[in-house]
């Protein structure tokens, strides 16, 4: 299987992100394997200046997620129940101060991704397949139990920032996704070779 590991991915644009605004999200989408529920736990006795999202648009869970996030955080609890264009999506996300992600296995890769690249700071449960992805491409993942026991301002605080933007953006690097797309799609199976290094990257 001849792989680079690179996905349908959008030439995305870059958002300038907003300033802080203390924006907590704990699930992409409303399925079980988000543990978005445990998360909710785990955050109880966070600030009471934050505001938790959950994407409930999506996923079997949205009223359940729904019902226990407004009983556990009251109005900071914010329900994601529109379905958005991916630009709006983008433009949500830069809205997004931290991500505290319950899953143990891969998903929502893309959107961590552009959480990274918006600058946001990541927490994922440490040791499990998610973790070990990104702990693999380079990027600095924060401990998912750590979060509960930290303040607002440590929960904020950010010195990976640009390191992990860095990363990030060669996934939405115009060039670079178009030079792989095209090592993808005119690579020579039968002969092994690829034939777009004589094609410039327009």
């Amino acid at each position: 299987c001849y792989t680079k590991g690179i996905s349908y991915a959008r030439l995305t644009r870059s958002v300038v992100q907003s300033e802080r605004t203390r924006n907590i999200l704990i699930a992409h989408s409303a399925v079980p394997y988000t543990n978005a529920v445990e998360t909710m736990e785990q955050l109880r006795d966070i600030d009471e200046s934050a505001r938790i999202f959950c994407i409930t648009s999506y996923g079997s869970d949205g009223e359940k997620y729904t019902k226990r996030g407004k009983e556990i955080f009251g109005d900071r609890f914010v329900a994601v129940d529109q379905y958005m264009n991916y630009d709006q999506y983008v433009e949500f996300l830069s809205t997004i101060d931290v991500a505290v992600f319950g899953m143990d296995v891969v998903h929502g890769r893309d959107t961590i991704e552009l959480l990274f690249w918006q600058g946001a700071k990541v927490y994922l449960k440490p040791n499990t397949e998610i973790w070990q992805r990104f702990e693999a491409m380079g990027y600095r993942v924060e401990d998912y139990y750590r979060a509960k026991d930290q303040s607002l301002e440590e929960l904020l605080d950010n010195p990976n920032e640009e390191w992990n933007r860095a990363i990030a953006a060669d996934e939405f690097d115009p060039d670079i996704k178009v030079k792989q797309w095209r090592e993808l799609y005119e690579y020579d199976f039968e002969n092994g070779v690829n034939n777009w290094d004589n094609y410039p990257v327009q």
